[in-house]
């Protein structure tokens, strides 16, 4: 039993290893020939540590940690101000006065910049 362990263990720790371009992996003389030939003799031979090289690995089981549940996202707070939708022929002066609030509030609350244009269904939204 120990002369097959032993001799597995050369095989496998001290096998030569030379380039592909010297030998083709097919050659019969290719150290992958040698060691499967020594590998099935050592199986029939009864030697344990022949079997166990080719049993499988067992894998590690994945961790079981259970992930700590995130928050939900912040909902947004909907914009409750009141909207206009603006219409044909309205001006800045009359969705302000129709509205009762002043051109610089409704700008403000707009974001009026320099070279807006009022344009035929563009939302305004009422300054409170």
């Amino acid at each position: 039993m120990r002369i097959c362990v032993a001799t597995i263990r050369r095989i496998t720790e001290y096998a030569p290893h030379p380039p592909e371009t010297q030998l083709s992996p097919y050659h019969p003389m290719s150290w992958r020939t040698i060691f499967a030939l020594l590998f099935v003799l050592a199986l029939l031979a009864g030697c344990d540590a022949a079997a166990e090289l080719i049993q499988p690995t067992p894998t590690p089981a994945p961790p079981t940690d259970t992930p700590t549940p995130r928050p939900p996202p912040p909902t947004p707070t909907p914009d409750l101000r009141p909207r206009y939708i603006v219409e044909s022929g309205d001006s800045l002066w009359a969705i302000a006065a129709r509205h009762g609030v002043s051109i610089e509030d409704l700008k403000q609350a707009n974001r009026w910049g320099y070279g807006k244009v009022l344009t035929v269904g563009m939302e305004m939204i009422i300054p409170i």
